[in-house]
Parts: structure tokens; sequence; C-alpha cells
């Protein structure tokens, strides 16, 4: 789990523990099924042997790992933080155009720190707009943040 940070891995740690019922440090597919049903997934075992077989990259295996269901809690992370980046982004977007222009960076930016300069603003949108268009793209703005 070494792309968590120690916060993330002691989250992920307990929830963890609180779905290996045996403690054998694996789920079993009765386990992932909980896990699952818990998140509002409920699964036939046929569905819950697939989704064990994607989860560990082995056909038929019978159990996950701890570090296989780390890999599944920074997926989740990742939507997580993809979805702020496009609540934020479209703060930013007042057209709903699905780009940011000079005048809505400007008037976000200067909403919140009126002593950002049209200079700065105008580096800012240059620094992200990686196409040269002369706006900011959802995906720009991602790799910006």
């Amino acid at each position: 789990a070494s792309w968590l940070d120690e916060a993330e891995v002691a989250e992920c740690r307990e929830t963890f523990r609180a779905f290996d019922k045996d403690g054998n440090g694996f789920f079993d597919r009765s386990e992932l099924g909980t896990v699952l049903a818990s998140a509002g997934r409920v699964c036939e075992a046929e569905q819950l042997q697939m989704a064990m077989d994607r989860i560990s990259g082995v056909v038929g295996t019978a159990r996950v790992t701890f570090e296989e269901f780390s890999a599944l809690f920074r997926a989740k992370l990742d939507v997580s933080l993809e979805a702020r980046a496009q609540r934020r982004f479209s703060l930013f977007d007042k057209h709903k155009s699905g780009e940011i222009d000079l005048a809505e960076l400007r008037a976000c930016i200067q909403s919140v720190d009126d002593l950002v300069t049209g200079a700065e603003v105008e580096e800012m949108l240059r620094a992200c707009d990686v196409d040269g268009n002369g706006q900011v793209s959802l995906e720009e703005f991602v790799a910006m943040m």
C-alpha cells in the first residue's frame, strides 16, 4: 500500500480487518461479498469469483490480499479526487462550455484574492493551457491540480 499515505493505510487496514471475519489476513469469496454488499453491490457467487479474479489477477483465486484490497481502495480515492476536480472545474466554468476562458479564470481567482493581477491570471492560464487554444479543458485542469 505504498501509494497511500499513513492515514489512508490506517483506514484501509481498519476496513480490511473489520471484514476479515476469520482474521486470516485474506478475503475469501464470502468476505468479499460482505464488503461489496456493504457498499450496495450484491453479487452472485459467479460475479464474486470474477471480481476476485480481476482484483488478484489470478483466474480461480480463492482469496484477496490486503495489498490487492488496498489497490481497490486507491481506485476509490482516485475516483473521489476526480469528482472533486470536476466540481472545482465547474465553479470556474461559469458558461458551462466545458472549458475555462481567461474571463472565467480571472473572475474566479480575483473573487478569492483581489490582489492577483490580470497578468498573473494570464500566466496561470498559459501554464495550464497545454494545447495553446486560450482555454483550459477539464483534462488540463485535472493535470494542473
